[in-house]
């Protein structure tokens, strides 16, 4: 999966590519889907934010902000595919939504026959290369 595509699913969900806190999402989710046996959110805050020169708990907060956003005005039955336990009134937390997503983005990637951990390898490799 490109960045591009990860940032065409986003936008599905309201997450619309150019904003900052949504650059910082894409981020945290390639780092879900990709980097499996990571450490801990607040690492991948701080490394985020190390990106883009802000603090771990700045990036913890964009992100928080823009969940809080596409759950407010997002599409209700997108959004109840992806947390169907949550309310309007009960918005879930960073680390809830995006495991979800990662998890539903997963399950796509299975429907179709294709291996979303190798490519993300792949792509990343790529994109290190000079």
């Amino acid at each position: 999966m490109t960045r591009k595509e990860l940032e065409d699913v986003l936008e599905r969900y309201g997450i619309r590519p150019g904003l900052r806190s949504s650059m910082q999402t894409v981020e945290l989710l390639e780092k879900i889907l990709w980097e499996p046996a990571r450490g801990t959110m607040m690492e991948d805050y701080a490394s985020v934010g190390k990106r883009y020169g802000v603090r771990a708990v700045q990036v913890e907060r964009n992100v928080h902000t823009r969940v809080l956003h596409v759950w407010k005005t997002g599409d209700d039955r997108l959004l109840q595919s992806l947390l169907p336990w949550r309310t309007r009134l009960d918005p879930p937390g960073n680390r809830e939504f995006l495991y979800a997503l990662a998890t539903q983005i997963r399950m796509e990637y299975l429907r179709r026959g294709r291996n979303i951990l190798q490519e993300g390898m792949e792509t990343a490799a790529n994109e290190e290369r000079p």
